[in-house]
């Protein structure tokens, strides 16, 4: 289960470097979001291949949600991580308080589904 959440997680990855280089952040936001449902899903299902308890399997989900919204937090507010990430054609949309709680939410309930299904 592990190979296919890590694998899962690098696919959604690679597929949101590819929309931020091919579609502008607005007409790309939907799928971006898709993509924060399906990372909690993903996560959860990772964590469930090495622990057993569901609500340790959310939160470790969850924290993985929180430690990627302090990188895009710090990525659009760096002057340094911009530039350096920007020359191999890392994008990001602007930073937004209600957008990051969004996303958080997303990763909840992709976490949620995993183990509403699957756990």
């Amino acid at each position: 289960m592990i190979i296919l959440a890590l694998c899962g997680i690098a696919a959604l990855f690679l597929y949101c470097q590819i929309l931020s280089r091919r579609l502008s952040y607005a007409r790309a936001y939907w799928r971006y979001e898709l993509c924060h449902l399906l990372a909690g899903f993903f996560v959860a299902g990772g964590a469930a291949s090495v622990i057993r308890d569901g609500w340790i399997i959310f939160g470790a989900s969850m924290a993985f949600g929180v430690l990627w919204e302090a990188w895009e937090y710090l990525f659009a507010h760096s002057a340094f991580l911009s530039r350096s990430f920007g020359r191999i054609g890392w994008k990001h949309g602007p930073w937004a308080l209600s957008d990051t709680v969004f996303d958080l939410l997303l990763d909840a309930a992709g976490a949620f589904v995993f183990l509403s299904l699957l756990f």
